[in-house]
């Protein structure tokens, strides 16, 4: 991985389908709403695989990533799939009733669907091309435990705002008598960053101790 930042001027697109540095404390990157069938409790299926040695498959060249991802692309779109047009990482098939999304992150996948069998057909066919393990109903990926029960919503007519909230105390650590401060950030309804940590330097009076707190705000505002 060192090798392939080192090189990434000399190479174009090296990189596998994944988020990009900058989303690294970002609460959500994008999200898609789809109307397909749950089950009786509301739930949706959703299951987790791994491809195993997956830059072994493909042309290995200097950019061995990219080589993997061009092979599973070819693959998946021969099999009917359609690429996203917003995430390149996003797959979806659709024949009649049928949908099934793959969402792909280097060689992990998430995929749901809109008919109880069309996952086990998918993943007994892709384990013809691909070795396939770690075949499960997801409840972690990429160490984050998946949840359908919160998250965040926006609807087409959603505010886009962002308003932040901050907030600090004064001389409030009896060892060292720096303050604490905090922030939230929301996009519309929807809490998306937010902090609370004790201020580096000591305030000496509580309108400072406040200012630093917005001052902090308006940094991870400018930067959202």
């Amino acid at each position: 991985m060192t090798l392939i930042i080192q090189n990434g001027i000399r190479f174009q697109n090296t990189g596998a389908p994944g988020e990009h540095e900058e989303a690294e404390e970002v609460v959500m990157v994008v999200g898609w709403v789809y109307k397909t069938k749950v089950h009786a409790d509301g739930s949706i299926e959703r299951r987790k695989l791994d491809i195993q040695n997956a830059f072994l498959h493909g042309t290995l060249t200097d950019q061995a990533l990219r080589a993997w991802f061009a092979q599973l692309n070819s693959w998946l779109l021969d099999y009917g799939f359609r690429a996203s047009q917003f995430d390149a990482s996003l797959f979806v098939l659709a024949h009649g009733d049928l949908r099934l999304y793959l969402l792909v992150y280097i060689n992990d996948f998430i995929i749901t669907r809109s008919q109880a069998s069309a996952i086990d057909t998918f993943t007994h066919d892709l384990a013809l091309a691909f070795p396939v393990k770690d075949f499960c109903p997801l409840s972690y990926f990429l160490d984050l435990e998946a949840t359908i029960n919160h998250g965040m919503f926006f609807s087409p007519k959603s505010s886009l705002t962002l308003q932040a909230y901050s907030d600090a105390d004064w001389a409030g650590c009896p060892d060292d008598r720096k303050s604490t401060a905090g922030y939230c950030v929301f996009m519309g309804h929807n809490l998306v960053s937010w902090s609370s940590k004790k201020q580096k330097t000591v305030a000496r009076s509580s309108t400072k101790a406040e200012y630093k707190s917005v001052a902090s705000s308006a940094v991870e505002l400018i930067w959202l």
